[in-house]
């Protein structure tokens, strides 16, 4: 029976935590490298020589974020990995500010980088998620996020919506796109990397969009930068890397790639024709 492995660099970083869990000061760092883990193994056992880290200093973090979103969360990450290489870092530090920006602690060591991620909600509690990574030694950093994208065409509450009903909305350059348009029992999902799209005529499927029912239609995007190409390879390239993992992970604050964005627009509704 095939049993899956997989070989991967390994990289411990020893800290202290302040009276709210967070770094307070990066002690050591070791590398253990081709790691070899089989289906079912468990990290166990390995022995890492650890390296005295250079002192650690203040890291101003500040999030530029539009008028419709406020702050749920900011996190800091600590990376050895090489640059460009999907990797997980160390979650560091969590916080939940009032206003985009906080103060994090760094290792003074220029082998790391601190991958910075804000979660942010609209006023309907839709998902924004946006990170960004600068050099450990840095003492400032200042990432920009955009506004999510919000659908334009058709109006909100219009009815009559066909496959041949045209859907626009407005947001971020150079992402993927994802409209969802669902009700309780019937969904479709349309990926594009342009700001309109049709909805798909399922009549090749056998089957037909319900009748004078009544739908949500949400725009969604996501930008891995470095993990994927252009367009559509985000769900067509054989990285070994699945969207699915690169999505969950920058949602817990521990992204795996240098910079990106996950953002969701607000939901409007829709009637189908009879």
């Amino acid at each position: 029976m095939y049993k899956p492995t997989v070989t991967a660099d390994l990289f411990a970083l020893e800290w202290t935590i302040d009276a709210s869990g967070n770094a307070e000061d990066f002690v050591a760092r070791g590398k253990r490298p081709g790691v070899t883990l089989h289906d079912g193994d468990a990290l166990s056992g390995l022995d890492l020589t650890l390296t005295s880290l250079p002192a650690t200093h203040d890291l101003s973090v500040q999030f530029g974020i539009p008028a419709t979103l406020t702050t749920y969360s900011l996190t800091a990450t600590a990376k050895i990995s090489p640059a460009g290489v999907p990797a997980w870092g160390s979650l560091t530090a969590t916080t939940h500010p009032a206003n985009p920006e906080a103060v994090f602690r760094a290792p003074g060591d220029p082998n790391f980088r601190m991958t910075l991620t804000g979660k942010f909600k609209d006023a309907d509690g839709n998902d924004s998620v946006v990170w960004a990574t600068t050099p450990a030694t840095s003492t400032s950093a200042v990432a920009t996020v955009p506004e999510p994208p919000i659908l334009s065409e058709p109006a909100d509450g219009a009815t009559g919506v066909t496959p041949a009903t045209g859907f626009a909305w407005n947001g971020p350059d150079d992402v993927i796109y994802m409209l969802h348009f669902a009700n309780p029992s019937f969904e479709v999902r349309v990926f594009t990397a342009a700001k309109q799209t049709h909805l798909p005529d399922l009549s090749a499927f056998g089957t037909s969009y319900p009748g004078d029912a009544d739908f949500e239609a949400q725009v969604e995007c996501y930008r891995f930068d470095g993990l994927y190409g252009s367009d559509l390879d985000l769900f067509t390239s054989s990285s070994l890397v699945p969207f699915g993992l690169a999505m969950v992970s920058a949602r817990v604050g521990m992204p795996l790639t240098e910079s990106g964005l996950q953002m969701a627009g607000k939901k409007y509704t829709y009637t189908t024709a009879p």
